[in-house]
């Protein structure tokens, strides 16, 4: 027990200084898992029953005011604040992290003031809150409500808010009597010691709702002040192009070690959705908006139908061949609209009791197992609850349309008025782009790269429709080598045969073969410049499409 207190030590100090792959090694190496795993809504006894969608239109303004079904409204409301109950795992790697990745400290004033917020971690502030003239019951410096949130919301299920969208606070059930006389608000905040303790128990629980990184800014009605956006100034799925993910999610890594290097690279408006469950590629990607979903369904009928096999069959809605739109930028997640978006809440800490047993979070260090949908569906009230609102989370997603530029304020400055320059910018449109970067496309018997096809698109593009119901892709997979963008994606490994993501993608795409070798620059080597790498997955040209 001595020699296991003193690597835990030097863990600690490795942490200080922005190591922190050490201590989630450290966690991986002295923590043990249960053979059957169930999630915490089950172990308590609990059904789907116990966590009801809301009915209320709650986010009415947001979207351009549009009006949606009862369906549809149920549908943005899980989008925007349904943790699917991953407080649980935030809360736990609060802890694991030695204080690290702390999401409360985060929300906390202290750390990051609310008029400085979008500025600093591009999150958006919620509308009806302002900053805090005092502390909390427990000493923290969390948003002031000033009027109250819409009614209709079930803080026992969605938790209350926290005045960060896409972030909700739940009581902490850990925190009793002996918890509270140990915590300390102002510690929290100021005592390295004290916060970076894998014991520490915090007052409240964090959940992440898909809001977090997908609401932004309405680019045709943006916020005068982006620090105080009103409801009518927001979009729900667009995709936040200013999130700083690092500081966000790992608030207190420290200049000076490795992982603080490599969030600090990482682009703003990026997410890298294969950090946690690794595939040991540095690939922070754009969030992508989702708009136009039923035009992509109508598009992937068109295509050849791709093949499922093995545990992808037990979600609800699958069949051993299926047409599919591809979702992420190498098509990855390919076993449909319902399979890609339940993923996503997986992937930030749905069912982390058993998801977690599957791969060592963040270091890897073992090969990963699949996370498999037939045992989460047996052992997870939460997938349950989750499962019963994909279609209504589907069904909101088909009515978001794209944001014109043309529709932006201030559109002089950006669109030209020169019919001359406007008709020759299409022309070069078809001639050069539209081939792949447009979901209307010729006829099957003509080619779009040929003459014909060009001829075909230069007729379509001067069309005032043609930007209507258009998604700017043709939804095919190509060949890194062809389109010769960033490789990372393209090596992506999560999504292959017995690898984490396996359910989660189509035997389709399992069975890609090799399509080439692509040569790299030797940075440890001056001799040798170049290094040769079989490519084992096609890449996936994407247009605007949605990022789960």
């Amino acid at each position: 027990m001595k020699a296991l207190g003193k690597g835990r030590d030097n863990v600690f100090r490795l942490a200080r200084v922005g190591s922190w792959l050490f201590v989630y090694a450290s966690v991986a190496l002295f923590s043990c898992t249960k053979n059957e795993p169930v999630d915490e809504a089950k172990a308590a006894g609990k059904s789907t029953a116990d966590f009801s969608q809301i009915t209320a239109d709650v986010f009415k303004p947001m979207d351009g005011g549009i009006n949606l079904s009862p369906e549809e409204i149920m549908g943005r409301n899980t989008w925007n604040l349904w943790s699917a109950g991953n407080q649980h795992f935030w809360n736990h790697a609060a802890q694991d992290s030695y204080g690290l990745m702390d999401l409360l400290k985060m929300l906390d004033n202290r750390k990051f003031p609310r008029g400085e917020r979008f500025k600093t971690l591009g999150l958006v502030n919620e509308p009806g809150f302002r900053a805090p003239s005092k502390s909390d019951e427990f000493g923290l410096w969390l948003d002031e409500s000033v009027e109250p949130e819409p009614p209709g919301i079930d803080e026992a299920v969605y938790g209350r808010p926290s005045g960060v969208l896409g972030f909700r606070l739940f009581p902490n059930p850990e925190f009793n009597e002996e918890a509270r006389k140990k915590w300390d608000g102002k510690r929290f905040y100021e005592d390295a010691a004290y916060y970076n303790d894998n014991k520490l128990i915090r007052p409240y629980r964090v959940g992440v709702a898909c809001g977090a990184c997908h609401i932004a800014p309405n680019p045709s009605n943006p916020p005068a002040d982006p620090e105080n956006p009103r409801w009518e100034n927001l979009a729900s799925a667009i995709g936040n192009q200013y999130i700083n993910e690092g500081k966000v999610f790992a608030c207190n890594v420290e200049k000076g070690g490795f992982f603080y290097e490599m969030l600090s690279a990482q682009p703003r408006g990026t997410s890298d959705t294969s950090r946690i469950a690794t595939d040991h590629i540095n690939n922070p990607n754009a969030i992508n908006p989702i708009f136009l979903l039923a035009e992509r369904e109508r598009i992937a009928k068109l295509a050849t139908p791709e093949k499922m096999e093995g545990g992808t069959l037990a979600l609800p809605g699958e069949s051993e061949e299926m047409p599919v739109p591809h979702v992420l930028k190498d098509g990855a997640d390919s076993i449909g609209v319902r399979g890609a978006t339940i993923r996503v809440y997986v992937n930030i800490g749905m069912f982390s009791e058993y998801w977690l047993t599957r791969h060592n979070r963040l270091i890897g260090l073992k090969s990963q197992q699949p996370f498999e949908i037939p045992y989460a569906r047996k052992h997870s009230v939460f997938w349950r609850a989750t499962e019963e609102r994909l279609d209504n989370i589907a069904a909101f997603f088909r009515r978001l349309k794209p944001f014109h530029l043309a529709d932006a304020s201030g559109r002089p400055a950006y669109v030209t008025t020169d019919s001359t320059v406007m008709t020759r910018g299409k022309e070069v449109f078809a001639e050069s782009c539209a081939a792949c970067h447009s979901s209307k496309q010729p006829p099957p018997n003509i080619d779009p790269r040929s003459g014909e096809g060009k001829a075909w698109f230069r007729a379509e593009v001067v069309k005032l429709d043609f930007l209507e119901n258009n998604f700017l892709s043709d939804d095919k997979r190509y060949p890194l080598t062809k389109i010769e963008t960033n490789s990372a994606r393209a090596f992506a490994t999560n999504a292959k045969a017995h690898h984490i993501w396996d359910n989660f993608s189509s035997q389709t795409y399992k069975e890609l073969s090799p399509v080439d070798e692509l040569e790299f620059f030797n940075p440890f080597d001056e001799t040798q410049q170049q290094h040769a790498v079989k490519i084992y997955r096609r890449c996936f040209r994407g247009g605007p499409h949605g990022r789960v």
